[in-house]
């Protein structure tokens, strides 16, 4: 309750100034498929009366002074599809640069108008190759949504498809896929994992370093994507962002209990060139000091992170080009508990845990003629990760486990593609993408004679120590003691991918997408090709038909291609070396159905064939890859596994429109794996069901400020987890796995809601917002994510989520 009065008071005090009533909204409107400006188009207000419009300039340039408040985009132009933009905040202390790209209509009707039914919720694909299982999302969408705190990664938790699994991480699983599945792209560059306290071989981690500042509209895909997508079976984030402000110098400040951050931006040379940088720094020690903990009361986390985006635009705009970057440090620290009061591993544990991630890129556009242009992306991203874990044995402090891992990666990319619009029809775009990877991967598990000190800094001086041989690994499973480059060389090695697709619209009702992807890895000479379809049928304006198959085809990480193992002799081999790509069948068939023009029901059924999975190379185990939450496996493998998901997601949607939205979301799924010539068991991500429920509503004052109530809940089953062999687990002192019930067990199932309380108000030249958001609510402490075995109490552990966590937070945008 003190956190309401607070938000409450805090609003009160600020000073009560007149605010202006209007705001410009300004940008320019291009054609979606050749990028050339458009003339004449009429930009309006949404439902606006008085009609408030104005026309595109002979660049295609359009400027509309519209009210504050939530408000939303038209567009009309002869010959093409209209246009309606996601609900936009205009505020009086940002201008609001919104560019539109629009897609000519199959057959030129000569008329130029609108209904809400056919476009009214605009998280269409910006894409228009991607057809199913895609929604574009908004900036304000990820500050919207409750418990979001501007991380994309955790908004689209609630998006049908994708299962929410942690509440201090946020992996993306979809459809039951592991996270190593999903592609991150930005502005054309395939990235690796984009987030603070990052772990090896996922996409996952605590919160992305994306800025809500520099984001654009961008899209996400759960299956079956477009040609153009690779390297990926599970899902893409295709991440835009935003240019500066053209004319006007702007600054947003924020503070909250996550972080600070400060946000510029404006015209280098008017009109033609503009910056955008933003820093943040974390503050979760506050929230620490306050007894909630984000991870544990033994567990601290720090983080800082810069992005920025320099924009710049030729004579008559021909050409475009850009330098964009973003860098983010973190670390993660665990200390001991006092003795008396150790419990499990996790009360003793000592780890200093440093993520580290770096981009940095440039693009440029060229437009050919009138209906092509040319597109380059190039750039370099590096991850780093050092872990240092130590671990003592209770009976006898002078014994002590300790685990380092020190893996740095790094990749020079490449990326073209061309796109001509042939006629009215018929659209072909194409693509090369050319990647050099380097990597320095060293792993060490040693134990030790003497435990050494530690302290709250982390700092830590360890005794002697020698190799550690079958103390901790079965020597019958894994050999011999594994390694990853023997002696600590950078590795190298050369990716190629292409596609080319075509979108090809018989009529105003049908439209088929086809393409090929093809990816080579010359590492050990592996590739594939893999056809793409997609269809759409339009019955009425109303009611839409979906069709999309894909087969789609990812590398293995780096660290599992590079497994070494040190035999009797003394030599080195890689026997994971010759591993296949993992492949994966993809079939949708979808039912869009509007049942009110702001209220929208979806049904996609879909299958996924998995095959080429590593497993392991003994015939009776159960090993299957992709059960790893993290990790590139320390045994010998080969491409013999195979997986199935299917399922069914229904979503009902409530676009916004007087001041409410809501989005539910429902799952009915399998996802299992096989294992050499087992039968099909439940994967670790079987959660056979799992559902989302998002509202906002607003409340507007009579004197401009905004009430904004949120809500977010999860309800799913439970993980699938392993099942210790107890007598074995207690012989070698780790846990080791039931083969026979493999991932037969599972948790409880997993409730969670989220809410958010925010004011935001407009004042003259600068405007605020204060807002609460708690994950977890109720504090409901027993949804489990995974099991251990602590070798101490010679027991089965169970590792909780997080409890009740509120954030607190102020923004000021002048």
């Amino acid at each position: 309750m003190r956190w309401i009065n607070l938000c409450i008071f805090m609003g009160l005090m600020l000073p009560t100034l007149w605010a202006q009533n209007t705001q410009e909204i300004r940008g320019r409107v291009l054609d979606k498929t050749s990028k050339q400006p458009l003339v004449g188009v009429t930009v309006l207000l949404f439902e606006s009366d008085p009609i408030l419009a104005t026309v595109t300039d002979f660049d295609g340039f359009y400027r509309l002074e519209v009210p504050l408040g939530r408000q939303q985009i038209e567009a009309r132009y002869l010959g093409y599809e209209p246009f309606l933009s996601k609900p936009l905040i205009i505020s009086s202390a940002k201008e609001l640069t919104l560019d539109i790209e629009l897609l000519e209509a199959v057959q030129e009707t000569g008329e130029v108008t609108v209904t809400a039914a056919a476009a009214s919720s605009g998280n269409e694909a910006i894409n228009e190759l991607s057809v199913v299982s895609t929604r574009s999302f908004s900036v304000e969408e990820t500050e919207r949504y409750a418990a979001s705190i501007n991380d994309p990664g955790r908004m689209v938790m609630a998006f049908p498809g994708v299962q929410a699994n942690q509440d201090t991480e946020n992996d993306i699983i979809i459809r039951g896929n592991s996270a190593v599945g999903v592609l991150w792209r930005v502005e054309g560059l395939d990235i690796a994992n984009p987030s603070h306290f990052a772990r090896p071989a996922t996409t996952g981690g605590g919160i992305t370093v994306f800025s809500a500042s520099l984001l654009s509209n961008s899209d996400f895909s759960t299956g079956a994507f477009a040609a153009e997508y690779g390297n990926a079976f599970s899902g893409v984030f295709d991440v835009r962002f935003r240019k500066g402000n053209l004319e006007k110098r702007e600054y947003t400040f924020r503070a909250g209990l996550i972080g600070i951050d400060f946000a510029a931006e404006g015209p280098i040379k008017k009109g033609r060139s503009s910056y955008l940088i933003n820093y943040r720094y974390s503050t979760m020690g506050l929230l620490a000091k306050g007894g909630l903990y984000v991870v544990r009361e033994n567990a601290s986390n720090t983080f800082q992170d810069l992005s920025f985006n320099l924009y710049f635009s030729g004579p008559k705009n021909k050409n475009r080009f850009t330098i964009f970057g973003m860098g983010g440090l973190s670390q993660e620290y665990w200390w001991m508990l006092p003795k008396d009061r150790w419990q499990n591993s996790l009360d003793y544990v000592w780890d200093a845990n440093t993520t580290n991630m770096g981009v940095l890129g440039t693009t440029y556009t060229r437009l050919i003629d009138d209906k092509s242009f040319f597109k380059m992306s190039a750039g370099v991203g590096t991850n780093y990760l050092n872990d240092y874990q130590v671990e003592p044995t209770v009976a006898a402090d002078s014994i002590y486990w300790l685990e380092r891992n020190n893996f740095l990666t790094t990749k020079f990319s490449w990326h073209g593609v061309y796109s001509r619009k042939i006629n009215r029809q018929l659209r072909i775009k194409a693509g090369l993408i050319s990647t050099y990877h380097l990597w320095d991967l060293e792993y060490g598990l040693f134990q030790g004679d003497s435990l050494g000190y530690q302290n709250y800094l982390g700092q830590f001086t360890p005794g002697p120590r020698r190799p550690l041989t079958e103390a901790y690994f079965d020597p019958a499973q894994l050999g011999d003691i594994p390694t990853f480059d023997g002696e600590g060389e950078l590795g190298t090695a050369f990716s190629q991918q292409a596609y080319a697709q075509a979108s090809y619209h018989l009529n105003e009702k049908f439209t088929i997408n086809a393409g090929a992807h093809f990816l080579y890895l010359a590492l050990n000479q592996d590739w594939a090709l893999d056809p793409r379809l997609s269809m759409r049928y339009e019955l009425s304006q109303n009611t839409k038909f979906t069709f999309a198959y894909g087969l789609h085809s990812k590398m293995q990480p780096f660290g599992t291609y590079m497994l070494s193992f040190e035999g009797a002799d003394g030599a080195l081999y890689q026997p994971n070396k010759n591993l296949k790509f993992t492949r994966a069948h993809h079939l949708i068939v979808g039912l869009e159905q509007m049942l009110t023009p702001k209220l929208r029901l979806q049904a996609e059924g879909y299958f996924q064939q998995l095959y080429n999975v590593p497993i392991s190379t003994d015939p009776n185990s159960n090993f299957w890859f992709y059960n790893l939450r993290d990790n590139y496996g320390t045994i010998p493998m080969v491409s013999e596994g195979k997986g199935q998901n299917y399922g069914v997601d229904l979503t009902l949607e409530q676009f916004f429109g007087k001041g409410f939205f809501m989005l539910f979301t429902a799952s009915a799924f399998r996802s299992t794996f096989k294992a050499w010539e087992q039968d099909y068991r439940s994967a670790r991500l079987d959660n056979r069901f799992s559902s989302s429920l998002m509202a906002t509503k607003e409340f507007v004052f009579k004197n401009g400020g905004v009430l904004q109530l949120g809500v977010k809940t999860f309800f799913r089953g439970g993980l699938h987890h392993p099942q210790a062999d107890i007598e074995a687990s207690r012989e070698l002192g780790a846990f080791v796995e039931d083969q026979e019930a493999a991932f037969d067990a599972s948790f409880p199932p997993y409730f969670r809601l989220d809410t958010r309380l925010a004011y935001r108000k407009d004042l003259k030249n600068f405007s605020y917002t204060i807002g609460l958001d708690i994950q977890n609510t109720t504090n409901k402490t027993d949804n489990w994510r995974s099991v251990e075995y602590d070798r101490n109490l010679q027991t089965i552990v169970l590792d909780p989520n997080t409890g009740f966590l509120p954030v607190l937070s102020f923004q000021l945008n002048f």
